[in-house]
């Protein structure tokens, strides 16, 4: 019975590793790794508890590459699943790292106009221009704020 693969997990990688007919299907990914057929499509069933340690996924991976196939997939779902994981943990610095990024930018462009503005020769399309970046920049530092509000809470409280 086939089951399903979550996208981007080792189960589904250790799929595509099998289904590519230059690495050879299930049989061949046994011997590559010393360990039964069974074993192996076991730790590509999501509904068994068997997982492939680390050093047997190296090998998959590294016979992948040996069939001149590019990348890792096990690796690459690791990869993946990783950076999941330090979102849901780091999340709202991550946001926050994005958004002063933006901010940075915005108020740039704000303290830009501002000294434009301020020149002898400023136009009134120039002082509106700058009205509009530095109404920009606000804007963006009021969503600065609101994330430090999030990330004193999150810090704040103990795990469930």
């Amino acid at each position: 019975m086939t089951h399903a693969r979550a996208p981007g997990s080792i189960e589904q990688a250790l799929d595509r590793i099998a289904g590519d007919p230059l690495v050879g299907g299930w049989a061949a990914m046994a011997t590559i790794v010393e360990r039964g057929e069974s074993t192996v499509r076991n730790w590509a069933n999501p509904t068994t508890p068997e997982s492939i340690p680390l050093d047997l996924a190296l090998r998959l991976d590294l016979a992948w590459q040996k069939a001149g196939l590019v990348g890792a997939p096990i690796r690459d779902a690791y990869n993946g699943l990783a950076d999941q994981l330090r979102e849901a943990e780091f999340g709202c610095q991550m946001e926050l790292l994005r958004a002063a990024a933006v901010f940075a930018r915005e108020n740039g462009e704000a303290e830009e106009w501002a000294m434009l503005a301020a020149l002898p020769e400023a136009t009134v399309a120039d002082i509106d221009k700058a009205v509009q970046e530095t109404s920009h920049a606000v804007a963006h530092g009021q969503g600065l704020l609101s994330i430090y509000r999030r990330l004193r809470r999150s810090r704040s409280r103990g795990p469930p």
